[in-house]
């Protein structure tokens, strides 16, 4: 997926709409990358309006929207350092088929800064089971991982 951001990230650098923003919003930077399904989404941060904007590539045409940010305490969003990343997407598939023998029905994929880059992973699986793991994009080290079912997250 690592191949994937990139090519991504150059045809969104030479979008129109990409060039507009910057020139908006000078002080942004890519704060996430996420990949739901087959959907490749890139979030840029702005520090000067404590927004972000998102970026998706849809039917060949790249669009963004922007949002608020989504977080309990107000912190900063720090910019994700894409060569530090060391841990595909793949071999991280790999770790959680050894661990765990779920089948996914649907991928969720974040990749964030932290202290170091996280790859945070969410799988809902056939026997519907929530699975999340992160792990350091760097290192390959599983920082937090649980799964429960998603039958727990019913109303009362």
């Amino acid at each position: 997926m690592i191949e994937e951001i990139k090519e991504f990230l150059e045809e969104l650098k030479k979008s129109e709409i990409f060039k507009k923003f910057k020139e908006k919003n000078q002080l942004a930077y890519n704060s996430s990358i996420s990949k739901i399904q087959k959907e490749l989404q890139i979030d840029y941060y702005d520090p000067n309006t404590d927004k972000i904007t998102s970026f998706t590539k849809r039917d060949n045409k790249i669009i963004s929207q922007e949002s608020e940010v989504f977080r309990k305490e107000k912190i900063e969003i720090p910019e994700l350092k894409l060569d530090k990343i060391k841990i595909t997407l793949k071999a991280i598939e790999d770790i959680i088929a050894m661990k765990y023998q779920e089948i996914p029905t649907k991928k969720i994929f974040i990749l964030q800064q932290k202290e170091s880059p996280i790859w945070n992973i969410t799988y809902l699986t056939q026997s519907l089971n929530i699975l999340n793991m992160k792990i350091n994009a760097e290192t390959g080290q599983i920082i937090e991982e649980k799964i429960e079912s998603a039958m727990n997250f019913q109303k009362k």
